[in-house]
């Protein structure tokens, strides 16, 4: 009984340890869309700004008709930049072509991490879009010294 403990304390802690990706992904619930967060690194020190690529992709393949929602942006021991975007599709006319932009959405925001941070610590983005939540994950960490 005690090494079921001991293990399930293990397998805890190391889920808690888990390293930052540069890139999440999830799809809405009806399948239609999914939405991807994508750093250019995965850590950045305090005070300091991270560029972030939000894509929202159709998995239906190109909309036919306009479409546009809002998508919400939440940082946690950071600031972001914008705080929300809105999603369009144009959609493709009737005898029109489809192209790469009637079915994939991508913007670049900034994420800026709080300077007052003296350690290391975990910055996060939060996407929020048609009911689905994304998270990235970034190490915020000082220079040696500091």
């Amino acid at each position: 009984m005690k090494s079921l403990v001991l293990l399930c304390a293990a397998l805890f802690c190391a889920g808690c340890a888990e390293e930052p990706k540069r890139l999440i992904g999830a799809t809405t619930a009806d399948g239609r869309f999914k939405l991807s967060l994508e750093a250019t690194d995965d850590w950045v020190r305090p005070g300091f700004s991270l560029p972030v690529k939000v894509r929202v992709e159709s998995l239906v393949g190109p909309l036919v008709e306009a479409w546009e929602t809002e998508l919400e942006l939440v940082a946690n021991n950071g600031e972001i930049s914008p705080s929300s975007l809105y999603v369009e599709f144009d959609g493709v006319a009737e005898d029109g072509v489809a192209d790469q932009a009637d079915s994939v959405f991508e913007a670049w925001i900034t994420f800026e991490a709080e300077s007052r941070i003296e350690q290391s610590a975990q910055g996060e983005v939060h996407a929020m879009f048609l009911e689905q939540h994304a998270v990235i994950k970034l190490r915020i960490t000082p220079e040696v010294g500091q």
